[in-house]
């Protein structure tokens, strides 16, 4: 579990830090600690909203920390990206971390930042609404790939509700493109993605 491994390490910071620290002091800029936070992606996403905010409200500084973020990519890349200490820190998904370890690479799990899959089902206009997995049977589900958690949650919703539906594996980012062309009946997405496009209506499929 990268993101919940590496990456819980840093909502433990901004936990940490925001439970409070009442000192004072102005701490010189020499004083502080620099570190780096690989991030899957390659941009900022609401699921993480936590460190951005620890960052933007000096959170980090309150403890004489200074922390930039490193985009890393992939999934898999983030715990890379910490085991060859290009980061001390990383949040992706956690299932990552459960598999680096078990190929022997070294990694500690902190704390998790995000408590539950933060996805939207995502249909366009006029589709049927979907409240239950069994409205998922028959559909083709764009998803992100495997072994990711959201394929390995899907997949596991799908056959504990003994539910018939094709799962559309597609990288990170494309998933509408799986929608637009008409490939998949419903698409998982992050926010803000989801709530971005004006031609499509959103239902949350919460696990």
């Amino acid at each position: 579990m990268i993101l919940k491994r590496v990456s819980a390490i840093l909502l433990c910071a901004v936990v940490f830090v925001s439970a409070g620290c009442d000192s004072k002091k102005a701490t010189p800029p020499s004083a502080y600690r620099s570190v780096k936070i690989a991030q899957w992606g390659q941009e900022r996403y609401l699921i993480y909203l936590p460190v951005y905010l620890a960052q933007s409200q000096g959170f980090f500084e309150k403890h004489n920390v200074h922390a930039d973020l490193l985009f890393s990519g992939n999934d898999d890349q983030v715990f890379a990206t910490v085991v060859r200490g290009d980061a001390q820190f990383g949040v992706g998904d956690p299932i990552f971390t459960a598999i680096s370890t078990q190929q022997g690479l070294p990694g500690v799990e902190v704390a998790p930042i995000v408590g539950r899959v933060a996805l939207w089902g995502v249909a366009k206009k006029g589709a049927k609404p979907i409240r239950k997995p069994e409205d998922l049977t028959g559909l083709r589900i764009g998803t992100f790939p495997r072994p990711s958690t959201t394929y390995t949650l899907l997949a596991d919703t799908l056959k504990q509700s003994h539910v018939n539906a094709k799962i559309i594996e597609v990288q990170i980012g494309s998933e509408l493109s799986l929608l637009e062309s008409g490939r998949a009946d419903v698409v998982f997405l992050l926010e803000p993605a989801a709530s971005l496009r004006n031609s499509i209506t959103g239902t949350s499929l919460r696990e």
